[in-house]
């Protein structure tokens, strides 16, 4: 929009100037006209576009609360699953992941099993 009242003004002040309307030195028009329309551009200017990061700001607490419930679920789904995984097939964990990874998560589990009895 700058851009576009800008060939306008540019426009309208050679034109002024052509016909005898504004004498003396164009220059000493143009400078100030650019300042004003950069200024009214600035005033007119559209709302900003949306980021994605305004997703966080549109969230009141209650939204957050049951965001972070849900998440905690998901994850907490994800863990079992990978327990379950792990408990029958824990060969491949260990081929996996290397064994001394493999070795950490069985005496994990093993030492929740122990803690469960």
């Amino acid at each position: 929009m700058f851009i576009a009242l800008f060939l306008v003004a540019i426009g309208v002040i050679y034109l002024l100037k052509n016909t005898g309307i504004i004498t003396g030195g164009v220059w000493d028009i143009v400078w100030p006209s650019i300042i004003i329309i950069f200024g009214i551009s600035i005033v007119f200017k559209q709302k900003r576009k949306k980021h994605w990061w305004d997703f966080f700001d549109n969230k009141s607490a209650e939204d957050w609360e049951q965001w972070g419930k849900s998440f905690g679920e998901k994850m907490e789904d994800l863990g079992k699953g990978l327990e379950k995984k792990y408990r029958e097939h824990p060969e491949e964990w260990e081929e996996e992941f290397g064994q001394k990874i493999g070795q950490k998560i069985k005496s994990f589990f093993e030492g929740k099993e122990n803690k469960d009895n």
